[in-house]
């Protein structure tokens, strides 16, 4: 009778390569599975996000609408109102990407795009976890991240919020990459 060992039980991943013939095991693959937890979780967020309801918030007609009146003003010369009383930082910053957005598809692609700032956003802290603190917590911070009940509300509105997010995360990201970039060069030079 044959034991094995801890160190030679197979990990989950042995075992999904395991489905892949083997001429096409490459580092393709094996990267393509080391990712599934990451695009599982991505999956579920998105999943969990659009069963919200579908009823039209006051901000999203808000931001849209202003969005086609400055287009409106912009192609036509039409009086426009001041919606820096009404909006924070750039007015056109959000309204205009929307109204253009709403008039290709609709409220849902302006809505799927919130969807996608979030989604991005939970690859960001995915990845910054997993540099700061190992690949586990890495997912655990991206798993919490996409489950907390206002990153689920805000990527099915369409309203600026999402967009701001995914900018800070960009931010946060570049901000990991570059810190390990002067690590590095530290290392080197010492």
């Amino acid at each position: 009778m044959t034991t094995i060992t801890l160190e030679e039980r197979p990990t989950w991943e042995d075992v999904a390569l395991s489905f892949v013939p083997p001429d096409k095991r490459d580092y393709r693959s094996k990267a393509l599975v080391a990712r599934l937890p990451l695009i599982t979780i991505l999956v579920g967020q998105a999943v969990l996000t659009w069963r919200l309801s579908d009823v039209v918030n006051d901000d999203e007609a808000l931001y849209i609408n202003a969005g086609h009146d400055l287009l409106r003003h912009v192609v036509h010369g039409t009086p426009v109102a001041v919606y820096g009383s009404y909006f924070s930082g750039a007015p056109a910053g959000y309204p205009i990407p929307a109204a253009v957005l709403d008039g290709i598809g609709g409220l849902d692609l302006v809505r799927l795009f919130s969807l996608a700032c979030l989604l991005f956003c939970t690859w960001c802290v995915h990845n910054v976890a997993n540099h700061v603190f190992g690949r586990r917590t890495g997912l655990m911070a991206a798993l919490a991240f996409a489950v907390s009940g206002s990153v689920l509300l805000v990527g099915k509105l369409a309203t600026y919020d999402a967009p701001c997010i995914a900018l800070i995360a960009a931010a946060a990201v570049s901000g990991e990459r570059s810190m390990s970039r002067s690590v590095v060069a530290i290392d080197a030079i010492v």
